[in-house]
């Protein structure tokens, strides 16, 4: 059997894994990732790209707001942009409770800087019609986007 020299040992190559390894190489460590396929071709890969900040647990929020700053600039972290896009997030409310809940996030997330616009259900059926009567009003947080992620774990992998 083969042993491996190294000092930080990854199972996993999604994207957790992988911008990891990345970082702990950067700060140079000798790592090794173990994936059983081609990294990002698990979950990492197959899901729909969405990387948001709005509607996480407050707890989440420093940590999100660092993963933004990085989105932003992962052209030249790991060679690719990934076909990031900060195209938006948003949520609907479908009833009182909802919107009142809206309302409630975007009041306790405006400290870390979401920039979340709260959209009345009157512009909401201006801008939307096609909803009807349904979403009685909704919450945007405008600089939340997508990336593909078939393409973004392979980068952190080769970078």
């Amino acid at each position: 059997m083969k042993s491996l020299n190294t000092e930080v040992l990854i199972i996993g190559g999604g994207i957790v894994g992988t911008s990891a390894a990345l970082v702990l190489a950067k700060a140079g460590r000798r790592v090794t990732v173990l994936e059983r396929d081609l990294c990002g071709a698990r979950s990492s890969g197959i899901n729909y790209g969405g990387v948001r900040r709005q509607g996480r647990p407050e707890v989440q929020l420093p940590l999100s707001q660092r993963a933004h700053e990085i989105w932003g600039d992962l052209q030249s972290l790991i060679g690719t942009t990934g076909e990031y896009e900060r195209s938006g997030h948003f949520k609907l409310a479908r009833s009182d409770a909802d919107l009142q809940s809206l309302i409630a996030y975007a009041e306790l997330s405006r400290p870390y800087g979401l920039g979340i616009e709260l959209i009345s259900g009157e512009r909401l059926r201006q801008q939307c019609p096609w909803l009807g009567g349904a979403a009685v009003g909704g919450s945007l947080c405008p600089e939340d986007g997508q990336a593909n992620p078939r393409l973004v774990s392979p980068a952190f992998a080769r970078a």
